[in-house]
């Protein structure tokens, strides 16, 4: 716990200075501690990708990070004392109930990313992707080793420039810092709101932390997850505000973390229906502000083209348009489409064969009625799309509402087709549901902070006590939380919840690492890269009839498939 502490704050200073840089940069006058420190985070995560396209995100880049950070608190010192201030007056100006819920949500956040990770991804490819970026920047081909692989995330190459890997290797916690952020930026909208009963939107966002038990889930590993969520609370806020009164501040930031949050997760996309109506609406205003915003949407675009062109070999990874590409470390074909097969098929819970057999409506059927966790969020989304706009028509904020339903039913629709796993749409219904609860209990401030400290208190219980909930899913790993132990006050969780116990074994010219404690046919763990199950690879070599090579003799020049005969 202690040592995540001290990495928060030095990740928030690292943010704050690189944060307040880009303002500079873009001329952005409205210095807000929380906005800053994400728009920080969004720089470094397009500095980190840049540098690794030629070296390794280790100890160098670092080096380079630091030397930015004190360059930009050099020539904008007013203006980073200006945004620390900022941060203390959001502390100081909280009721002190809200002072107590704020402290006690950071303990339990330390508590529960000190503790052993929990997310399932984290154990088949987070670890490994992040891994790969500190030791190597972007491998070519990387997605022959484990397909998996292919999604390397901005967020994960946040986590890999701000891990410090070099210096201690069981920091992997950015979601964690994250959450911690939106919480404190939540409940400042909540003061607000306590002090004036104004707008119902304060109420809204400071509504954000009665989901904590769920994100608890999520940021002892650095899931995209996370930050989707906690961003989409924030653009959202922007839009309402730039939507009644349009700034070039607003929409400059506004298009950033929009742009980081595809950036982070691809199916985030329709986020980008705020800065375009926002920009529709107040055009006379904006069209000049354009301008700003074209070269980070252009640099971010091309940097997701080039990320993937070198791991996966398609540009636009996971979709296989634009195949340009026809160098040896690209990923088959027919490996590219299997990956597709099962993402849409496992939002179902089906193989891919019985996904295809099934009509449209049978797949619905089949999605409505998964049963536990999946199953209920499943029908909680359809239920919302039958009662929000019940309540849209009673509310006094008709078109920022009514525009959040239309990107939420064109979310489910796009996912349905593609992955309707929860996780992907719950950013836009968590917005309506808490919109949906303030409009039922806006006057009632008593019931709505009993609401808020149990949802708090909750969110810390399976951190100290065996917590069941076999009941809300079939999956073991899913249903084994983790507890925080007392060792790790001061020194935190390895990133992995499995020992990396592994064996060595070797196909054609790669000598790859077995995990030996993991069962799961996707896992990898913390075991020494290049890991990877050795029955994944036998199962693509009986049924795809390739192995994973190395294209030389060296891990950093990459990986391709090759064929194998069928003797």
């Amino acid at each position: 716990m202690l040592l995540i502490a001290i990495s928060f704050i030095y990740i928030f200073s690292i943010c704050t200075a690189i944060g307040v840089g880009f303002y500079k940069l873009f001329k952005i006058e409205t210095y807000k501690s929380v906005e800053v420190a994400f728009i920080g985070l969004f720089s470094i995560s397009l500095l980190a990708s840049i540098w690794a396209f030629w070296g390794r995100i280790h100890w160098e880049f670092h080096l380079f990070l630091i030397l930015t950070s004190c360059i930009s608190i050099l020539f904008n010192k007013d203006k980073v004392v200006l945004t620390l201030k900022h941060l203390r007056y959001t502390f100081k100006q909280l009721s002190p109930f809200l002072k107590a819920l704020l402290i006690s949500t950071a303990v339990l956040i330390l508590m529960q990313c000190a503790s052993a990770p929990y997310v399932i991804d984290n154990e088949s490819y987070y670890i490994q992707t992040i891994a790969v970026l500190n030791d190597y920047g972007f491998i070519k081909g990387l997605a022959n080793l484990h397909f998996f692989l292919a999604q390397t995330s901005g967020w994960h190459i946040t986590q890999s420039a701000l891990n410090l890997n070099f210096v201690f290797k069981n920091f992997n916690d950015l979601s964690g810092f994250c959450l911690l952020l939106t919480v404190l930026w939540s409940f400042d909208k909540l003061n607000f709101y306590f002090k004036n009963r104004v707008d119902i939107w304060d109420l809204i966002f400071g509504l954000f932390p009665l989901a904590n038990l769920f994100f608890f889930q999520f940021i002892g590993t650095p899931s995209q997850d996370i930050p989707i969520y906690c961003l989409t609370f924030i653009c959202i806020s922007i839009f309402q505000k730039s939507f009644r009164l349009p700034k070039a501040d607003g929409f400059i930031v506004l298009c950033a973390l929009v742009l980081f949050c595809i950036f982070i997760k691809p199916t985030s996309f329709l986020l980008i229906g705020f800065p375009i109506v926002l920009f529709i609406n107040h055009y006379k205003t904006l069209s000049t502000k354009v301008i700003k915003v074209l070269p980070i949407a252009l640099l971010t675009l091309l940097i997701f083209i080039g990320k993937n062109s070198i791991i996966s070999g398609y540009p636009l990874f996971p979709l296989l348009y634009l195949d340009v590409i026809n160098e040896n470390w690209k990923l088959p074909i027919a490996l590219a489409e299997y990956y597709i097969d099962l993402t849409k098929a496992y939002g179902f819970l089906l193989l891919p064969d019985d996904y295809t057999n099934l009509t449209t409506l049978e797949r619905l059927y089949q999605w409505l009625t998964l049963g536990k966790l999946r199953g209920i969020f499943n029908c909680i989304a359809v239920i919302f799309i039958c009662i929000t706009p019940f309540f849209i028509r009673k509310t006094t904020i008709k078109k920022t509402a009514t525009l959040i339903f239309v990107l939420y039913v064109l979310q489910l629709i796009v996912l349905f087709f593609t992955s309707p796993l929860y996780r992907f749409y719950f950013n836009l219904l968590y917005i309506l549901l808490c919109l949906v609860v303030a409009s039922v209990l806006y006057k009632r401030l008593t019931v709505l902070k009993c609401l808020l400290t149990i949802c708090i208190l909750i969110s810390g219980l399976p951190l100290i006590i065996n917590t069941p909930i076999n009941f809300l899913a079939n999956n073991s790993f899913s249903t084994n939380l983790s507890h925080f132990n007392i060792t790790e006050i001061v020194m935190p969780h390895s990133n992995s919840k499995f020992e990396d116990d592994f064996k060595t074994y070797k196909k054609g010219n790669l000598n790859f690492n077995h995990p030996l404690e993991i069962d799961f046919f996707w896992g990898t763990g913390n075991v020494p890269f290049p890991a990877v199950n050795y029955e994944q690879l036998n199962y693509f070599e009986q049924n795809f009839k390739v192995i994973p090579q190395l294209r030389t003799t060296e891990l950093k020049d990459g990986f391709y498939s090759k064929t194998i005969s069928n003797d």
